[in-house]
């Protein structure tokens, strides 16, 4: 091989990595938004939801699929827009708001909120499509009263609802839905507690 043909080779070689990187398609990023729900009159309870804690595969910035029930894809071009943890906790929080008007509620790690009378606790060990055109929410969440009184309510849940469509904005949506279905759950326990509250 000459020398020019040699420099020619090496040229087009250093050239490849960026158009491979010009070939892939961009990444979109998708959120979950907080749904409206039954709205719940409480006493003015200060409730701090703690953060919420998810399975660990679910704990990253490509988007679950699942295909079977054992095996699960992630897509390099769909992504979420923040940390899943945070953003599951916040639009919680929301749904939450939305549903118990007469309530403080805020996220443990909120500026705002002072000393809350009432905690919210959330574990969700799955959260994605099942193949079969569903997304299905299972976890389990506690709620309890702080100070003189105290009680708790402890609640299993699993939610599915069905996908509009085969694309990460209908997952978007519906993974939406699902998590303000268990945000149902949740409300109707904290005015469980409510109500004990002005009975005590």
């Amino acid at each position: 091989m000459t020398a020019p043909t040699r420099r020619r080779l090496t040229g087009w070689l250093a050239l490849l990595p960026a158009l491979a990187a010009c070939s892939s398609p961009d990444a979109k990023f998708y959120r979950l938004a907080a749904v409206p729900g039954t709205v719940r009159p409480v006493p003015r309870l200060r409730v701090e939801l703690r953060q919420v804690t998810l399975a660990r595969y679910l704990d990253r910035s490509e988007i679950a699929w699942g295909t079977t029930s054992l095996r699960l894809e992630y897509r390099d071009v769909e992504r979420w827009a923040e940390p899943i943890g945070d953003m599951v906790t916040r639009v919680l929080a929301e749904d939450l708001s939305q549903r118990l008007p007469q309530a403080l509620v805020v996220p443990e790690f909120s500026a705002i909120g002072g000393d809350p009378d009432t905690l919210a606790e959330a574990d969700i060990s799955r959260f994605e499509a099942n193949g079969a055109g569903q997304v299905v929410l299972e976890g389990r969440f506690q709620v309890r009263r702080l100070g003189g009184r105290a009680a708790e309510r402890n609640r299993q849940v699993t939610e599915t609802v069905p996908l509009d469509g085969p694309g990460a904005d209908d997952l978007a949506r519906a993974m939406s839905k699902a998590l303000g279905l268990f945000a149902d759950r949740m409300a109707e326990a904290l005015a469980e507690l409510g109500a004990l509250r002005r009975t005590a």
